[in-house]
């Protein structure tokens, strides 16, 4: 059941990414919409969107190979194996803004 749902999330994710991509999802890009429009002029929106859309498609594709690896473990492992996924989400997470900080900036 569980994978089910991960699965599902993962297409909620896929789909986010290709609206992202295609321009019409820029209202998702966090922190970019509340931006003065000076500072939105110092960015380049292609390269934002891209590296969003990657994120997310990173997440996604994470999600379900995620709950077939803890399928696979037995009880005590699964923690240590859920703590582990959380603080890989959380550095990718902290690369894309890095890089969304340093890759997506108009030189």
């Amino acid at each position: 059941m569980e994978f089910i749902l991960l699965v599902w999330v993962s297409i909620v994710l896929v789909l986010l990414g290709v609206i992202v991509l295609i321009g019409k999802g820029d209202m998702l890009i966090s922190g970019y919409n509340t931006l003065p429009a000076e500072k939105k002029a110092q960015y380049d929106v292609k390269r934002l969107r891209r590296v969003t859309a990657m994120l997310l498609f990173v997440i996604a594709i994470m999600l379900p190979l995620y709950e077939l690896y803890i399928s696979t473990l037995n009880e005590s492992k699964i923690a240590v194996a859920t703590i582990v996924l959380t603080v890989v989400i959380i550095a990718i997470s902290i690369i894309g803004v890095i890089l969304m900080n340093t890759y997506c900036k108009r030189k």
